[in-house]
């Protein structure tokens, strides 16, 4: 059997994993290397990889997390933690080969797309089953929605979830402004288009709506240039708009809102995940303030995060273990000045190679995890980790989204 066909189909399967088997991403990707490295055609290769200039400042990202363990004094952690951060130094090694390849280009984000639709069906399926026993419109959000991976638990969080829908979204929205498609593809894609808005809604992450908003309005923009429309675009947000307002107010999604608005305004100190946000990032500030030149080490700071906790009387946090929840305030607090500059680094780059090669969809790629980082530590857990190295490369590789001529 040809060793590039089945290079190529466990790089597919590996995208699969991101919905349906996660736990076994790992393994998956590890014997797509396998692959690579018996192949004597990659050693000719490597060089590509030194000329890969985001690929080389995830390595450096990674060596400088590397580094911040030298002064840690909780070593387990810190190697938990450069185990969770590890794609950031493999994954550069290997993927700007692979990804070079036209096939991969064409396939993976359409593989990930169907991927993503066949998890709404069984998802929308299970959930039916559940209120059928409950009569609880619950079963249709948040936690109590999807299928073990979207779940609370160790992997990934509906946060995560609904960053991957909302990429998906622009992927969908991009190939129905730039492409020349029939009337029925027009409205298959604006099913899907629904299809995936709802299920974030549905997903009942706040910021994951408030990202989907900004995603809309970047698409509706990029329509507007595309096409001058201006007048058909207005009507497409409002409506949107409408649609939204209706969920949110007519669904279990209303008490979130106004819990989120609640801790917003008043700082009233009532339990919510807005609060709690306002309160870690405090603490995290705090620890930024007494270390902010090499910050505490990554093996350090939730022994930090947690011993500040306690200090305030935050004690359900420290029971809980909370991170930062900003990826900014982690990386700063944990690595101090080198860290939270590469990290920024990573960024710049795929911003300015988005703009290079008018790839506006590596540039909503950028802007949302640029903003779910602001209310996410999206690079603290494997799925958030693997996710932005894995497609942050890949749509750096290449201009995905092109007109048919």
């Amino acid at each position: 059997m040809d060793i590039i066909f089945v290079r190529n189909t466990l790089l597919w399967f590996f995208v699969v994993g991101f919905f349906f088997f996660p736990q076994l991403q790992t393994v998956i990707i590890a014997a797509c290397f396998l692959t690579l490295l018996v192949d004597r055609s990659y050693y000719k290769q490597v060089g590509k990889v030194l000329k890969n200039k985001l690929g080389v400042a995830m390595i450096g990202y990674f060596l400088i997390l590397t580094i911040s363990l030298v002064y840690s004094q909780n070593l387990p952690e810190g190697l938990r933690t450069l185990e969770t951060k590890f794609s950031f130094f493999v994954f550069p090694f290997f993927l700007p080969i692979l990804l070079e390849n036209s096939t991969n280009q064409k396939k993976l984000l359409p593989i990930l797309l169907y991927s993503g639709l066949a998890y709404i069906v069984v998802s929308f399926i299970d959930a039916g089953i559940h209120y059928q026993s409950t009569q609880s419109l619950t079963s249709f959000f948040y936690t109590e929605l999807g299928v073990g991976f979207f779940k609370e638990g160790s992997f990934v969080h509906p946060a995560y979830a609904s960053f991957f829908y909302n990429i998906l979204i622009a992927y969908v929205g991009l190939n129905l402004i730039k492409n020349q498609l029939s009337f029925t593809r027009k409205l298959i894609s604006a099913f899907l288009l629904g299809l995936m808005a709802l299920f974030i809604f549905m997903l009942s992450s706040k910021f994951g709506i408030l990202a989907l908003a900004v995603n809309s309005c970047l698409l509706l923009l990029f329509y507007i240039k595309e096409s001058k429309q201006v007048t058909r675009a207005i009507l497409v947000f409002l409506l949107g708009t409408f649609s939204g307002v209706i969920v949110i107010t007519q669904t279990p999604l209303k008490q979130r809102f106004e819990a989120a608005f609640s801790a917003m305004t008043n700082g009233n100190g009532k339990y919510s995940s807005s609060q709690t946000r306002l309160d870690v990032w405090s603490v995290t500030t705090e620890i930024i303030g007494e270390n902010p030149l090499f910050g505490v080490g990554i093996g350090d700071i939730r022994d930090e995060l947690l011993n500040k906790y306690n200090e305030k009387g935050y004690l359900l946090y420290s029971e809980r273990g909370y991170d930062s929840h900003q990826e900014f305030l982690q990386t700063w607090a944990a690595s101090g000045v080198p860290g939270i500059g590469l990290l920024l680094i990573l960024f710049f780059l795929m911003f300015q190679k988005a703009r290079q090669t008018n790839n506006f969809l590596l540039t909503i790629f950028s802007i949302l995890f640029l903003l779910f980082g602001m209310v996410e530590s999206m690079l603290e857990r494997q799925a958030g980790v693997v996710f932005f190295v894995f497609f942050g490369m890949l749509l750096y590789s290449f201009t995905s989204i092109k007109a048919k001529s």
